[in-house]
Parts: structure tokens; C-alpha cells; sequence
């Protein structure tokens, strides 16, 4: 069976007329009318949205492999790896408000009329050259929470925080001028 003969046994199996489809996939009634007589091809985008909606496999759809619906394992694995993507998502965003809470300490202790802007502009310079994704993609997040917990009263860090505090404050009043 085509590609174009499977989709429009979607829409037949999921019992939606060729206009309910196209307004799931975001084209138009022609433009899907088109695909399911073999005189275009759906877009990758649109068969990525078409499987992710319907709950249909890829495999089955572009490789004739397995079956219609995703089955119970596959379902599984995609809901883990966006558990995982969000655990990671969270934890790292954990680890950017300590780093701004600590940041932000730092810079009014010492100059006491610092807006919040600067501080989170800081903040984010900081964190981007020492955690960048490619840095962070094979270390362990909650382990390098427990480090900057432990360096982040060090005068190494302090100093940093005061050199890209007063480069960004220069660089902003130089602009104003």
C-alpha cells in the first residue's frame, strides 16, 4: 500500500472527513484531496504532526513495518524520553535560579542600586560560558548543583561576577551616549 493510499485509510479508520483531517494537519481540504489521490506528497512536517495526533507509527506509515497504531512499547518510549527531557529541563533551570540567587547577592552587596536586568543579564552570561549545552550534555546536573553550592562564596567566583557586572555596565553606557 502507497503513502497516500495509507493516509486516507487514516481518515477512514478514524471515521474524519477529508476537511476534519486537513483542519488536524493545518492544509486545506484541496491540498489533502491532493495527497490521498498520489498527486502530492505530505510534508514531513505534516506526517510528524499526522502520526503525533493519530497516535500512528511512522514505521508503519514510510517503511511498511509494524502496525497502524503505535503500540504500547513505543507509546512508552516516547513518554519517557519527554519525562527525561523535562526532568533535564527542570533541573537546569534549578541550577540557573541558583546561580541567579547567588548572582544576585553578590552584585548587592556591592552595588546597591543594580537593576534587576543587569543582575539576570549576568546571571545569564555567567551561566551560558560555564554550562553550556555542550558542556552539560554528559555531566550529571544535581551533581554540579552540589559543586557550585560549594564554590559559589569562592572569591573566584565573585570576581567573575564583578568583571561581567562592570563589562556589561560599561558596554550599556557606552551605547547611551
Amino acid at each position: 500500500m502507497n503513502e497516500n493510499e495509507k493516509i486516507k485509510e487514516i481518515r477512514k479508520e478514524l471515521g474524519l472527513t477529508q476537511q476534519e483531517m486537513a483542519d488536524e494537519l493545518c492544509v486545506s481540504k484541496q491540498y489533502l484531496s491532493k495527497v490521498e489521490n498520489g498527486l502530492t506528497e505530505l510534508s514531513k512536517e505534516k506526517i510528524i504532526l499526522l502520526c503525533e495526533k493519530f497516535n500512528i507509527s511512522v514505521n508503519w506509515l514510510l517503511m511498511n513495518k509494524g502496525f497502524m497504531y503505535l503500540g504500547e512499547i513505543e507509546q512508552y518510549n516516547g513518554f519517557k524520553d519527554s519525562v527525561e527531557k523535562l526532568i533535564n529541563s527542570n533541573e537546569r533551570l534549578n541550577l540557573f535560579c541558583k546561580y541567579y540567587m547567588a548572582i544576585h547577592d553578590v552584585i548587592k552587596n556591592k552595588y546597591k542600586k543594580a537593576t534587576m536586568e543587569d543582575i539576570l543579564d549576568v546571571s545569564k552570561i555567567i551561566f551560558i560560558t560555564e554550562f553550556s549545552t555542550r558542556k552539560l550534555k554528559n555531566k550529571n546536573t544535581l551533581e554540579i548543583i552540589k559543586q557550585f553550592n560549594e564554590n559559589k562564596f569562592t572569591d573566584k567566583f565573585k570576581e567573575k561576577i564583578f568583571n561581567e557586572y562592570c563589562k556589561l555596565y560599561v558596554e550599556k553606557h557606552e551605547n547611551i551616549k
